[in-house]
């Protein structure tokens, strides 16, 4: 790969680099103690209030300095193969030549402040660089569900003259909402009492399978990560 002076870093990066500069050198630190023993996690709603919690910062400015800088730029690290050293001077370089509403010059004065603190947060799979990955895998599978419901449904069977309801069908349909791309899709699937007994045996053997996927990775050390289980 080509040596390279300079990266380009969107708003969203900038703005959450700037929030890392806000935090001065001594909260930096405790930045990094804290995610030292953390425990991985894909809850990153409940990572942004715990570390809000512990810095006395706004959950806002987490959110930004964590989605918007610490986690893509581990993914830039890692995709140039740089060491730490190299990829902090390389950000820095970036940020003194950088003159927008985003990011100023004064923000760089904040930022050379603290810019030897954050080290630890770039290092070679440091909690940030790890979580990422993780959340790439998931980003990688097509076509992500975003809502399951299941409609029950009354329908009359009426007489010839329409006068009276001769009986009530029990119609049940399966609605899954996903996303194609940028786009959210929705499919429809009939249903009878047997399909639901299928499901409901699919999502108990689901579970199962995870509860004893758990109990066997627990004795190899190793980190379980499953997306939208508390604590996951």
């Amino acid at each position: 790969m080509a040596e390279i002076d300079r990266i380009n870093i969107p708003d969203v990066g900038l703005v959450g680099l700037k929030e890392l500069a806000a935090l001065g050198p001594d909260k930096i630190r405790a930045l990094c103690e804290i995610v030292r023993d953390l425990p991985l996690t894909l809850n990153v709603k409940g990572l942004t209030s715990r570390l809000a919690s512990a810095l006395e910062v706004e959950k806002r400015a987490v959110s930004r300095f964590v989605t918007g800088a610490l986690m893509p730029l581990n993914h830039l690290r890692v995709y140039l193969k740089l060491e730490t050293p190299e990829f902090m001077e390389l950000i820095s370089n970036t940020l003194e030549k950088i003159a927008t509403e985003k990011w100023k010059p004064e923000d760089f004065e904040s930022w050379k402040v603290i810019v030897a603190e954050l080290e630890p947060l770039f290092e070679e799979d440091n909690f940030f660089s790890v979580v990422n990955k993780c959340y790439q895998l998931l980003s990688n599978r097509p076509n992500p569900i975003q809502g399951v419901k299941i409609l029950s449904e009354l329908r009359p069977v009426y007489s010839e003259d329409a006068s009276t309801v001769k009986a009530l069908v029990l119609a049940k349909t399966l609605v899954v909402e996903y996303a194609e791309g940028e786009t959210k899709q929705t499919i429809f699937f009939s249903l009878d009492m047997d399909d639901l007994r299928d499901l409901s045996s699919e999502v108990d053997r689901a579970k199962l399978k995870g509860e004893t996927l758990s109990d066997e990775v627990a004795s190899w050390g190793v980190d379980l990560l499953t997306y939208g289980q508390e604590g996951g």
